[in-house]
């Protein structure tokens, strides 16, 4: 539903407990998300410093009404001025600079990417003592996420820091981002699309019952070693059952490892025989395993996992559901180091649906320098584009090494991708796709 279809109140009726929508840009107000619910008189309070005299907002997830609207205004002047730009609504709001902007984008999600991280810890701390409670704890934990992303009008995915990579459940959360985008991508429905939320926050819990040696395949492991790795699918199943999840999470928990060729694990199932979510879960599943194993010497960079998954395995996975994976990370997917058409290396650190060859990057001056330089969207500056990946292995030792740090850093997703009002349409041209 677009913005300028909710109602318009007056910001004298706004109150705690009434799910805004903002329809202005990201950056011209104090929020992370241009929909969210106002918890708190300090949120209302940073609105007004704003300048902000009129929003918009949802009635059917508020948990309140609107004040009634204030004696000095006409109920048409406090309901509907359609002929008020948005913009003018938040004309105060002080123009933030390129680097500005990216500092602080980054800065919000982290926050609440780091809120998710230390939720679901504490929701695998409660099993399998308390299934109940564990059950509830993600319930919650699975509706928080799957909102923060079902609330971006222009999801993008965004490479965090390497300090936020240092969260224990990075692999879960980047799989839950991933894969409900891919849900999202193919009109999935939102009820399905929290059912895979809960599934990718708990595909992996049986692994806390594994020595941490077998906790990831990889080629030294013994047979053995490799038979009671494989045994975390049936160890999620249990813990899962007495979660009482319901049955479409459990099926999608276990289908985690299976594939469309039959070459997965437990059952060897084929493509008909996966769930559509088990289907989208195998996916996102796999390439967080291609580029941040446990082990980091075996980690690949994020153009050559699509490059495995998309050449040598492509087989495995449903045809219709890799293609939108690709169209969602874009071929130079966050992470990835590429050479511009000026010759400097950059780092990609978001990608949005629609423009595969057209990310957003941060150029690497120096890779013994931790803090990255200027950020180019190369979708806005048509000369400078990606030029192409560079493989590791073509690298000196050390852009080898930062290429291979950079690569491992936490995914999750960020409201849109540049502070610039347009409209991006689904209809968009896509290219061929060759790596």
């Amino acid at each position: 539903m677009a913005a300028s279809e909710f109602p318009l109140i007056h910001i004298d009726q706004v109150q705690p407990g009434l799910y805004l929508v903002l329809d202005v840009g990201w950056t011209n107000h104090p929020f992370l998300r241009n929909r969210f619910l106002l918890r708190s008189p300090e949120q209302l309070q940073q609105l007004r410093s704003h300048g902000i005299t009129q929003v918009r907002y949802c009635p059917k997830r508020s948990t309140v009404a609107p004040k009634p609207a204030p004696t000095s205004a006409s109920p048409a002047a406090a309901v509907d001025q359609p002929s008020v730009a948005p913009l003018e609504r938040y004309r105060h709001v002080e123009a933030l600079t390129e680097k500005q902007w990216e500092h602080d984008a980054l800065r919000r999600i982290e926050d609440e990417y780091a809120e998710f991280a230390l939720a679901h810890r504490g929701l695998l701390s409660l099993l399998p003592r308390q299934p109940r409670e564990a059950r509830q704890a993600a319930d919650r934990l699975a509706t928080s996420v799957f909102n923060c992303i079902a609330d971006c009008d222009i999801p993008a995915v965004r490479l965090l820091s390497e300090q936020a990579g240092r969260q224990p459940s990075g692999h879960e959360l980047g799989v839950s981002a991933l894969a409900i985008l891919l849900g999202r991508e193919c009109g999935m429905p939102e009820h399905k699309q929290k059912h895979l939320a809960l599934s990718a926050l708990l595909h992996d819990m049986g692994k806390l019952q594994l020595l941490p040696q077998v906790r990831e395949d990889h080629p030294s492991l013994t047979e053995p070693e490799r038979r009671r790795y494989r045994e975390h699918v049936a160890l999620s199943l249990e813990l899962a059952r007495s979660m009482e999840l319901p049955d479409e999470v459990v099926k999608a928990i276990a289908e985690h490892h299976e594939y469309a060729d039959g070459s997965g694990f437990p059952n060897g199932r084929h493509l008909e025989q996966i769930s559509a979510a088990g289907r989208a879960l195998a996916i996102a599943n796999r390439y967080m395993n291609l580029v941040c194993p446990l082990r980091p010497e075996l980690g690949m960079t994020p153009h050559q996992a699509l490059q495995q998954m998309y050449g040598p395995e492509r087989a495995r996975f449903d045809p219709h559901l890799l293609a939108r994976f690709v169209r969602i990370l874009g071929v130079y997917p966050p992470g990835t180091l590429v050479e511009l058409a000026d010759l400097r290396k950059a780092i990609v650190v978001a990608s949005r649906p629609g423009a595969s060859l057209a990310p957003r990057v941060q150029v690497i001056d120096d890779p013994r320098e931790t803090d990255l330089g200027e950020t180019i969207d190369t979708e806005m500056q048509g000369e400078l584009r990606v030029r192409r990946s560079l493989p590791v292995d073509e690298l000196s030792p050390i852009w080898a090494q930062r290429a291979r740090e950079l690569a491992r850093s936490p995914l999750f997703v960020e409201p849109q991708t540049m502070p610039v009002w347009r409209s991006w349409h689904s209809a968009e041209c896509e290219p061929v796709l060759n790596f």
